[in-house]
């Protein structure tokens, strides 16, 4: 069947038949954002891990990633190897994404929870901030919120939304930003930031899958 959930002109596909769950329908919708190396597979399984009855919507970043003329890869903006976030690559990825997940919501009318690693998860904590209206939950794997120059939080509150951070290999400072900006700005935030946490959160560990299971559960 044609999906026309997105309005931004993303890529994407919808896995809308959980294990177990043809007959009873599925309970929710998950939107899985990978980032620049994530292994797409493996985050979609950890999804799906994490809220077992949710259908999956994974779209495509919206730029390619090419080294020379050869295509290496794609990627949600652009980035210094500094880790500066450039504003408008930044700003047409989360439109794109924030159209996705309001197409998701009108079409199936609950809120969306978010998985995403890298780039991806960059986007999932900053749309937490944007349209927690429309978010169910949020999980950022190996991210932080940015510092973009120009982009300031919204005045929303995100009224107790459960946010799941494992900020990975990023700086210490960035992850002490992020869980500073969310609790202020009203989300149930749990933090996870130990060694062994860290480096499955950057290469999604077999770990990860209870924790995330778990998170889900009690939130």
């Amino acid at each position: 069947m044609e999906q026309t959930l997105d309005r931004a002109g993303l890529v994407y596909y919808v896995d809308d038949e959980p294990p177990g769950q043809a007959q009873a329908g599925c309970a929710g919708s998950t939107i899985v954002l990978r980032g620049v190396e994530t292994n797409a597979g493996r985050l979609s399984a950890l999804a799906r891990a994490t809220a077992p009855a949710h259908r999956l919507v994974v779209p495509e970043p919206l730029r390619f990633l090419y080294l020379g003329r050869a295509h290496v890869g794609q990627r949600w903006f652009v980035s210094g190897i500094d880790g500066d976030v450039e504003p408008a690559t930044f700003g047409d990825a989360l439109y794109a994404v924030e159209q996705l997940t309001a197409g998701a919501h009108d079409r199936w009318p609950a809120p969306q929870l978010l998985v995403g690693h890298g780039q991806g998860g960059v986007l999932a904590l900053a749309l937490a901030l944007l349209v927690p209206e429309l978010l169910a939950g949020v999980v950022a794997l190996d991210a932080a919120l940015p510092d973009v120059p120009g982009w300031e939080r919204p005045p929303v509150a995100l009224d107790g939304l459960p946010v799941l951070l494992l900020p990975g290999e990023h700086a210490r400072s960035e992850a002490e930003r992020t869980r500073a900006q969310l609790t202020a700005a009203g989300a149930r935030l749990t933090t996870v930031a130990d060694a062994a946490a860290c480096a499955e959160a950057a290469a999604l560990g077999p770990a990860l899958d209870d924790v995330l299971a778990d998170w889900w559960r009690g939130r």
